[in-house]
């Protein structure tokens, strides 16, 4: 078997922006996620998308940039390396997407709960603000019930 000179200096044989397109849809799809939700979440990330420029993306039809590479591999919780470069096998591409997708799910999960925890805790110092107004307001009538019984015992 004869080897290339592109494996010899450990390059790589395929073209990345051959390979982002279908690696992006394989991600997508693996994390549950509609082409107008990755746009959606592109958006978010400061990089304005449509539905129909994910879908010229997953065609092939239009090149991304490195940042646009960089935001969708942050959405999709992996590397722009992973985006860029074919598993070595068919199994290899559904396991490493299948655990990318594990992986957004659960950055999801996890600020859903942020979100909720932060709820929680403004509803806690606001609770607590209003349990130390309602003790100083007893306290004061506690004093001025008891200034106006001396005052009369006087």
């Amino acid at each position: 078997m004869e080897v290339t000179p592109q494996e010899l200096s450990g390059r790589h044989t395929w073209d990345p922006d051959e390979v982002l397109p279908g690696r992006l849809r394989v991600l997508r799809e693996a994390a549950g996620l509609t082409q107008r939700q990755l746009a959606h979440q592109m958006t978010l990330a400061g990089r304005k998308m449509h539905q129909t420029t994910i879908a010229k993306i997953e065609a092939g039809e239009r090149p991304v940039s490195v940042g646009e590479g960089a935001a969708l591999a942050d959405i999709m919780g992996c590397g722009l390396g992973d985006l860029i470069t074919e598993p070595a096998t068919l199994q290899a591409a559904a396991d490493l997407a299948e655990a990318f997708a594990e992986c957004a799910r659960w950055e999801r999960r996890v600020m859903e709960q942020q979100a909720i925890r932060d709820v929680a805790a403004a509803e806690l110092a606001d609770a607590e603000d209003r349990l130390t107004a309602a003790r100083d307001r007893a306290h004061a009538l506690n004093l001025q019930i008891r200034g106006q019984t001396e005052g009369r015992a006087k």
